[in-house]
C-alpha cells in the first residue's frame, strides 16, 4: 500500500521531497558548525529547507525532466527516490529527536496530501503523526518540569550536561589544534631548513607570533580545552617535520 501511495505522488513532488532531504542535511551540517545548540540548528535547518523547497515549487520547473534527461527512467525514480527520502527522514529523526521529527513529518505529509490521489490516506497519516509527536513533545515537557522540581535530579542533569559540554569543547579544541599543526607543518617545509624550523619550540612560537594564541603550551591547552598530552600527540602526528 505504501508503494501505491508513492506511485500516486506526482514525480515533481517526489523530487521536491528528495530536495528537502538534501537541503536539510546540508543546512543542518553547516549550522552545527556555527550554533552551539544542535536542537536549534536542526529546527532552523528544517524551516530553511521547507522554505527552499516551497520556493522551488513556485518556479514551475520540470524537476522530473532533469532526472529523465540524465537517463533515469520513471521506474528507477519511483524506486530509488522514496528510499532516499525514507533514509532522510530517519536522519531527521536522529537530528530533531522523535517528537519534533514526527510533527515535522506529519506537516510534510499533510502538505503532500494536496498533490496526490490518495488524499485522505496521506492526510490521515500526517494528522496521526502530528498528534503523536505533539503528545510526546508535551510529555517530554512535563518530564523536564518534574526533573526541575527535584533538586537532586536537576543537579545530576546539570553535571552530565557540564561533562558533555567539556567533551564537546575538547573535540573542538583537538580539531582546531590539528588544523594549526598541519598549517605549521606546511609553513615549516617552506623554510630554508624545514627540520630546524619544524620543531616543538618553533610551533609554540608560531602559535604565539603568527596565530595570536596565548604564550606557552599550558596557556594554549587551557584556551583550547585540551590536555598537554593531547597537544604533544597532535604536534608529533601532524606538525613535526621529520
Amino acid at each position: 500500500m505504501l508503494g501505491d501511495v508513492f506511485y500516486n505522488v506526482d514525480a515533481d513532488t517526489l523530487v521536491l521531497g528528495l530536495l528537502f532531504v538534501i537541503f536539510f542535511a546540508l543546512t543542518n551540517l553547516a549550522l552545527n558548525k556555527t550554533l552551539k545548540n544542535r536542537g536549534t540548528a536542526s529546527v532552523v535547518a528544517f524551516c530553511v529547507s521547507l522554505l527552499a523547497v516551497f520556493g522551488f515549487s513556485r518556479t514551475n520547473l520540470d524537476f522530473s525532466g532533469l532526472f529523465y534527461s540524465i537517463g533515469m527512467s520513471e521506474k528507477v525514480l519511483y524506486t530509488i527516490v522514496p528510499i532516499l527520502i525514507l533514509l532522510g527522514f530517519i536522519f531527521m529523526i536522529w537530528k530533531l529527536k522523535l517528537a519534533r521529527a514526527l510533527m515535522a513529518t506529519g506537516v510534510i505529509l499533510i502538505i503532500l496530501s494536496f498533490f496526490v490521489y490518495e488524499k485522505l490516506l496521506l492526510l490521515g497519516i500526517g494528522l496521526a503523526l502530528l498528534i503523536i509527536g505533539a503528545i510526546l513533545w508535551f510529555r517530554k515537557g512535563r518530564l523536564k518540569k518534574n526533573l526541575t522540581n527535584n533538586p537532586n535530579d536537576n543537579s545530576r542533569d546539570k553535571e552530565r550536561e557540564k561533562e558533555r559540554e567539556i567533551s564537546r569543547n575538547r573535540d573542538r579544541g583537538l580539531s582546531t589544534l590539528k588544523h594549526e599543526a598541519k598549517r605549521f607543518n606546511r609553513w615549516a617545509r617552506n623554510q630554508n631548513n624545514p627540520q630546524f624550523y619544524g620543531t616543538w619550540a618553533y610551533f609554540i612560537s608560531y602559535l604565539y607570533n603568527n596565530r595570536g594564541y596565548p604564550k606557552g603550551e599550558a596557556a594554549v591547552c587551557e584556551k583550547l580545552g585540551i590536555s598537554v598530552s593531547d597537544f604533544v600527540n597532535i604536534f608529533n602526528r601532524y606538525g613535526l617535520v621529520k
